[in-house]
C-alpha cells in the first residue's frame, strides 16, 4: 500500500471529533448610512472597541457604549500602557476610557476634508480585497 492510502484509511478511522457550535453575540449593528467598521480591538475579561465612519463602540464597562464621531473615521485601534487608543482621519486620536471616549488630539476640523475618509475607505476596500484574494 502506498503512504496515501494508508492515511486515507487511517483519516476513516480515526474520525475527527465533532465541531461544537459557537455561540456568537451581535452587540453592534451599524445602521447609520454610509456608515462602516474598519477596526476592532479585544482585550481581556471581554472588552472590545470597534470604530469606523462616524461612529466608535466598545464595551470597557458592562454595557456596550456607542459614541458619535460625525465627519470622521477611526481606522485603527490599539493599547499601551496609557489606555486603548483610536486613531482615525483628521489627525484625530481618541482615549477610549472606562469613563468616557476623549478626543485628545485633531490636527484638522472634520469640514475640511470629506475626501479623506472617501479615500481611507477605497483603500479598507482595496485591503479587503486583497485579504480575500490570499
Amino acid at each position: 500500500m502506498t503512504m496515501l492510502t494508508l492515511l486515507i484509511l487511517a483519516a476513516q478511522l480515526h474520525p475527527p471529533p465533532p465541531v461544537q457550535a459557537q455561540n456568537w453575540e451581535k452587540v453592534f449593528d451599524v445602521t447609520t448610512p454610509g456608515s462602516w467598521l474598519a477596526a476592532i480591538w479585544a482585550g481581556n475579561n471581554g472588552e472590545w472597541v470597534a470604530g469606523g465612519k462616524n461612529v466608535i463602540v466598545d464595551r470597557i464597562n458592562s454595557a456596550v457604549r456607542v459614541t458619535r464621531i460625525d465627519g470622521r473615521a477611526a481606522m485603527a485601534i490599539s493599547e499601551n500602557r496609557r489606555g486603548v487608543f483610536a486613531v482615525g482621519t483628521h489627525g484625530t486620536i481618541w482615549n477610549i476610557a472606562k469613563a468616557e471616549v476623549r478626543l485628545e488630539h485633531q490636527t484638522r476640523p472634520t469640514s475640511q476634508d470629506e475626501g479623506e475618509i472617501q479615500t481611507c475607505s477605497s483603500r479598507l476596500s482595496k485591503v479587503k480585497t486583497a485579504a480575500s484574494v490570499v
